[in-house]
């Protein structure tokens, strides 16, 4: 195990210091939502999942996700110095918690950290943040990436599939969900 001290998800413990709720919409399927004000001070949740290759990820994509309207991928990019990028893939289909019920906005009020507890630690522990102070009700929310297309023909990615739109309903939303 890597990290041992790490349990999977169970319906008793929520893996989170604060009380969390889902609830089903028909725009975004299923989302996590805060029952209290949950004040940004630290992490509130841990991100479980596989950890799996860039390459497993576009295979999953390409032979299990695309024909369905959600997947529970995590892809984190980390920029640093030296111009070193590391890539981290956690799939949480089957082997996830809360977390990956949280859906993308374009005014998130959450982010994504990774934690390492060892210096120089290739794997890290992705940690699910408040940006700002979080209502009572309120939906919790990422935001999954930057749209990269800006053309003419911007709602499509492939021949085959077209880009998902964006339901967040932020006055800054990009309309589309981030396609990489």
């Amino acid at each position: 195990e890597l990290f041992p001290l790490i349990k999977p998800f169970n319906t008793n413990n929520y893996i989170s210091n604060y009380p969390l709720s889902l609830k089903y919409n028909e725009l975004t399927n299923w989302g996590l939502y805060s029952r209290y004000t949950i004040i940004s001070t630290g992490p509130i949740l841990i991100y479980y999942g596989e950890i799996i290759s860039s390459n497993e990820m576009n295979k999953r994509y390409e032979d299990l996700y695309d024909n369905e309207d959600l997947n529970y991928i995590l892809s984190l990019r980390e920029h640093l110095d030296n111009n070193v990028v590391i890539v981290s893939n956690f799939d949480a289909t089957t082997h996830g918690g809360l977390a990956r019920y949280i859906n993308h906005s374009c005014s998130p009020n959450c982010e994504v950290i990774m934690f390492r507890p060892l210096a120089n630690q290739l794997f890290g522990i992705p940690l699910i943040k408040p940006i700002r102070t979080i209502a009572p009700g309120e939906e919790i929310t990422i935001d999954y990436g930057y749209n990269e297309i800006n053309n003419s023909n911007n709602n499509v990615i492939s021949k085959s599939k077209k880009r998902k739109p964006c339901h967040c309903k932020a006055d800054s939303c990009r309309v589309y969900l981030p396609n990489n």
